[in-house]
């Protein structure tokens, strides 16, 4: 934290133009931009007899109060840089002026005559200024007061946004673009920057854009498109806040801090909320009235910035007109969200919802899609989706395709996307075809493939060639593991790194047998193995069957020494200390340990295996162990010094899966300090929400292990609060 902010202060003592030339010169050169050491300060003025602000030249409005001291005009301050001549890619700004209202603004010319506003005539040209936002430039923003009949402009995003929560000011969009004041002082005293050529060198340091980058994504919040959390409000809030703060400390953080700040939307509220058209009928938000030009150019600078938008119905809470979306694709020319990349539809079958609205965030610039819940009414409108994309030239990367109602002919759209690189396809077993298999199999850039075989009887008896493949890292099957060991025969990767296989346990297989395959075949280059089990039930409405999973059937993982992740899900299996120990010895890279569910009627490691984990395997973040608490939690022995912040094992989760036995207080506290002991930077214990049990027990065993974490938390807070307490007294 206190890099970061030294940070922080160093970059705002950089101007915009520092920033913007260490990063590679991707859009713009010395050709296409005007010289920043010829820019002239433009100042503003208000006129007390005509309640008016205007712009003017330094050099003009110095010299029009020298000829006319008495007209009533009080400097108000420099507002940003322009030219007094015509320069490379820039267009004329002039001043306007209505006798009626005496007002005052400023337009820029867009066919290289004077602009024609109506009621106002045209004073003269002001200067010069560019017309979009290149080289450097930023947003010179306008605000207007209808009952003072004035205009007020600034390029501080700040001051501009007070302003118009003022009373009687609304947003007048945005006028020019122009150079910060801060571009002076960098050209005062040096010659104009050199853009060459960018080389491949890379730079043995960090440039003040990958500075300002690792800034902003500290700050930033987690935006994976994951299922909503409310209990992340609170974080997202203050994410938020930070990264205006972060915005608004100095200009060369405007732009790189709202680009982080509109990155990531699920919903269009806070994007229709800048059109003043859009406004509350009784309890409900409806698009009414005239959109001008300029309030349409503010909605697209914050519209650019948006990089992955969730589109899901709106909470209860907002209630947004259906029209709206319908008005919005008939005023604003495609595309919504210009510079989108992911959009993401959690369920496309949801009550009230209008899933054909998602029509308007379709952008050749996406290069992922991922849409959940799909049902056959949604089939039509996927295939229309992805022909559309298509066809409009988007380079798709990722497309996440979730469901059961999808055809053969809308999943022969996604083979299309001949750049993909992940593709996952869950619950189309039916629409998996021989020739859809091959084209997937075609794809050249290719490394990420999730399939789901379920009730797709008919295809194996078809693959009796390879399928190509040949660049896979991560192969996800879902179907039975005679199937699948049938399958991996076909693909022609060499280098597969992440083997995961769910099926069910009709009919019987030997899983021993299927990892053995797998081994003998990518031992050299597996990191990943996932083992998952479809629970099946043997009539409607009778017990779920569980498979057991002897630990015998690991033993060909166990010669694995590069293996970093295991997860094992919905078998039963009994486990020992012993076998921990084999674990941790064989898989000293492990970052993630996920074991099954263990009752309490079976075998169960002890908390000892614990202390295995925390002293063998180093790396270790993630872990889910079965635990036997039945015995009493050896007491607690504290060695007297307490863990120093930055030191000990970095566990950050712990999940407990196994459950059903009560405990005594005292058990409770020993475990918690045995914990947080050997893992002192743990963030959270849980129980396995997918175990066994009664629902009672389920609950009980959801309040054991919450107390356990919150007596963890407490510690840990303790523990920073008596650091910080010894620093400050040995700092004094």
């Amino acid at each position: 934290m206190q890099f970061t902010i030294y940070s922080v202060v160093v970059l705002c003592f950089l101007s915009p133009t520092a920033i913007a030339l260490s990063a590679p010169q991707k859009a713009r050169s010395a050709e296409t931009c005007a010289d920043p050491t010829t820019a002239v300060t433009f100042v503003q003025g208000f006129n007390i007899g005509q309640v008016a602000y205007a712009l003017a030249p330094v050099a003009g409005y110095t010299a029009g109060i020298t000829g006319s001291p008495t007209s009533g005009w009080v400097y108000q301050g420099e507002v940003f840089l322009g030219w007094d001549t015509q320069e490379t890619s820039t267009v004329g700004l002039y001043r306007l002026f209505n006798p009626s209202t005496t007002d005052y603004i400023s337009v820029v010319s867009t066919d290289g005559g004077p602009p024609s506003v109506s009621g106002f005539t045209v004073q003269g040209l002001l200067g010069f200024v560019y017309s979009t936002q290149v080289c450097g430039s930023i947003p010179l923003l306008g605000a207007f007061n209808a009952a003072a009949g004035s205009h007020y402009y600034t390029t501080k995003a700040n001051d501009h946004a007070q302003l118009i929560t003022s009373s009687g000011w609304v947003d007048a969009g945005v006028v020019a673009y122009v150079l910060p004041l801060s571009v002076a002082c960098n050209t005062a005293s040096a010659p104009p920057p050199q853009l060459s050529t960018p080389t491949t060198t890379l730079s043995p340091f960090h440039s003040n854009p990958d500075i300002l980058d690792e800034i902003l994504d500290f700050l930033t919040y987690s935006d994976d498109l994951e299922p909503f959390d409310p209990e992340d409000i609170p974080v997202i809030r203050l994410s938020r806040q930070n990264l205006l703060h972060v915005a608004m400390t100095c200009k060369a953080f405007l732009e790189p801090g709202f680009d982080r700040l509109w990155r990531s939307l699920d919903s269009l509220f806070p994007l229709l909320k800048v059109l003043p058209a859009f406004t509350r009928s009784d309890e409900t938000w409806v698009l009414r009235g005239i959109i001008s030009q300029a309030e349409w150019a503010r909605f697209d600078w914050y519209a650019r910035r948006v990089r992955r938008f969730t589109y899901s119905r709106d909470p209860d809470t907002l209630d947004i007109a259906m029209h709206v979306y319908f008005r919005l694709a008939q005023l604003h020319p495609p595309p919504l969200l210009p510079n989108l990349r992911h959009l993401y539809c959690p369920s496309t079958s949801q009550p009230d919802f209008l899933i054909s609205g998602i029509c308007l965030f379709l952008s050749p610039s996406l290069q992922c899609l991922d849409f959940g819940n799909i049902s056959s009414v949604e089939d039509k409108l996927c295939g229309t989706l992805l022909h559309t994309l298509h066809c409009d030239g988007a380079e798709m990367e990722k497309i996440f395709l979730k469901g059961t109602g999808l055809s053969p002919d809308t999943i022969s759209m996604v083979v299309k996307f001949e750049h993909l690189k992940v593709l996952e396809l869950v619950g189309m077993g039916k629409a998996l075809t021989l020739d859809v298999l091959e084209k997937i199999g075609a794809l050249p850039w290719l490394v990420d493939l999730v399939l789901d075989f379920t009730e797709n009887d008919t295809i194996l008896p078809l693959l009796t060639k390879d399928l190509g493949l040949k660049d896979l890292k991560v192969l996800f099957i879902t179907a039975p593991v005679a199937f699948v060991r049938s399958f991996l025969p076909k693909i022609s990767t060499t280098s597969l790194e992440h083997f995961a296989c769910s099926s069910p346990s009709h009919p019987p297989s030997d899983k021993k047998v299927l990892l053995e395959e797998v081994v003998q075949r990518w031992g050299q280059t597996l990191k990943k193995v996932y083992l998952i089990y479809q629970e099946t039930q043997v009539e409607a409405g009778g017990p779920l069957l569980i498979e057991n999973l002897p630990v015998s059937s690991l033993a060909p993982l166990l010669p694995l020494r590069n293996l970093e992740s295991l997860r094992l899900d919905g078998y039963a299996m009994d486990l020992s200390d012993d076998d921990i120990q084999n674990f941790a010895t064989a898989w000293p890279a492990l970052t993630a340990l996920a074991l099954p569910y263990t009752p309490a009627a079976h075998p169960r490691p002890s908390i000892n295996s614990l202390r295995t984990l925390a002293e063998q395997l180093p790396k270790l973040r993630q872990l889910r162990i079965p635990l036997n608490t039945s015995d009493s939690v050896p007491t607690f022995v504290s060695p007297g010094v307490p863990h120093a912040l930055g030191h000990g094992h970095e566990l950050e989760q712990l999940t407990v899966a196994s459950g059903g036995e009560s405990w005594e207080l005292r058990d409770l506290l020993h475990f918690a300090r045995h914990v947080d002991y050997l893992f002192p930077r743990l963030k959270g214990v849980f129980a396995y929400e997918g175990g066994g049990g009664h629902g009672r027990d389920r609950e009980t065993d959801a309040t054991r292990w919450m107390q356990v974490d919150e007596l963890i938390m407490t510690y840990q807070a303790v523990r920073r609060e008596t650091l910080s307490q010894l620093s400050r007294t040995s700092g004094s």
